[in-house]
């Protein structure tokens, strides 16, 4: 076994620091190094750490845990047994017959490995895998105590609960036909606690850790839903003259509600500085609205936004809540909503006798529509906020 190297490493440094170890280690080397990467599921670790480090060691080749799994039927029947297991616990891999096979490969023996693609029942003795100069294996539990005797070279992919939630959902839409909520829900209930479990304790073991950011202008695309947003804070003069101009102009009043908004804010990276939120607004009838937004970076911030909105119920939540701890900034506010000609324009109260005007529309309600409306109450068009109340009331 190496030498632990505590230090970790971002996303662009971390080839470097491996590549020269592993050819360290292979320099006076005759059977076949292992490199295992173990880590978050999504936290990319076959596509951005696995196949790098492939593409660098000419004759090396990548094996995957995953192919390892004991398939559905082994999970009825342990369920039949009272013992109901999931896909996130070392339980469902067969992993005495991978450290068997890959204990053949180190020792210079080829061997029968079974593929799983979890649609169908594994496939034991599918493909016949030669031993090459370099082995990297892949997976959730490819640093499992029970493999301890075959390290070589260990390298962790990191990323935050709050990152892996929303890199889930995005992948997961398309993907899996899950609706966002299910998809938060299976992570909440299963991925999380049995990260917390099995995985994060791993990580101890790690020759080098790789912090594998998330990056929304990226990664959320799968999101084709935008809005147009907004938002101008009314000065104490014309908030003295708000009720008389509303009747002068004949704004139609559409209805009044209290919203109560949490914001989350994760501790590996502040959203305001990202110019992203994650907020879950109580709404009517304890109804419970997710969101998730981000600016489009090619147009003005504040005027198109990406957004993804789904309910949630309350069990969801707390479990959510469970996660950020006590990383949470409550904002309560009163919202007065008004047509004017068929546009919808909000007013929002705060305790603190803040009052904020907000402009929502689709690409039907033009920047002149716009205009009209902010030259009747004398506001600067161009003094708009982008930032949300999580920023605006410190």
């Amino acid at each position: 076994m190496t030498k632990k190297i505590e230090k970790i490493f971002t996303l662009s440094d971390w080839l470097n620091k491996a590549h020269t170890d592993i050819e360290n280690l292979l320099s006076d080397r005759v059977n076949p190094l292992i490199v295992l990467v173990a880590g978050w599921t999504a936290s990319w670790k076959t596509s951005r750490v696995a196949e790098k480090i492939a593409w660098f060691f000419e004759g090396s080749q990548i094996l995957s845990m995953d192919n390892y799994y004991r398939g559905h039927n082994f999970m009825d029947e342990q369920k039949k047994l009272w013992n109901e297991l999931n896909w996130d616990q070392p339980e469902a891999l067969d992993l005495d017959l991978f450290k068997k096979h890959l204990s053949e490969l180190q020792n210079g023996n080829s061997i029968f490995a079974p593929t799983y693609d979890f649609q169908t029942e594994p496939v034991f003795h599918a493909q016949k895998i030669e031993p090459s100069s370099v082995i990297i294996v892949e997976g959730l539990f490819a640093l499992h105590e029970s493999l301890e005797a075959l390290w070589d070279y260990n390298i962790y992919v990191d990323i935050g609960s709050h990152w892996q939630i929303l890199r889930r959902i995005f992948r997961d839409i398309h993907r899996t036909g899950d609706t966002p909520k299910q998809i938060l829900d299976y992570f909440l209930d299963v991925v999380e606690p049995m990260h917390s479990k099995y995985i994060e304790p791993t990580k101890k073991s790690a020759n080098i850790i790789v912090s594998n950011d998330y990056n929304p202008n990226i990664e959320a695309k799968n999101s084709e839903v935008k809005e147009s947003n907004l938002k101008f804070e009314l000065q104490e003069d014309l908030i003295l003259k708000l009720d008389e101009i509303i009747y002068k102009l004949w704004w139609n009043y559409v209805w009044e509600v209290e919203q109560n908004d949490r914001y989350f804010n994760p501790t590996q990276r502040k959203l305001s500085e990202k110019d992203e939120f994650v907020r879950i607004r109580k709404l009517w009838k304890e109804k419970l609205l997710f969101s998730y937004i981000w600016p489009d970076l090619e147009l003005s911030a504040y005027e198109k936004r990406f957004h993804l909105r789904f309910f949630i119920d309350e069990a969801t939540y707390q479990s959510f809540k469970h996660v950020y701890k006590n990383r949470i900034k409550e904002i309560r506010k009163t919202r007065k909503s008004y047509y004017i000609s068929w546009i919808l324009v909000s007013i929002d109260y705060f305790d603190n006798g803040k009052m904020f005007l907000v402009l929502r529309f689709d690409d039907t309600f033009t920047r002149l529509d716009a205009l009209k409306i902010l030259e009747h109450l004398w506001i600067d068009p161009l003094s708009g906020l982008h930032n949300v109340y999580f920023n605006l009331l410190k």
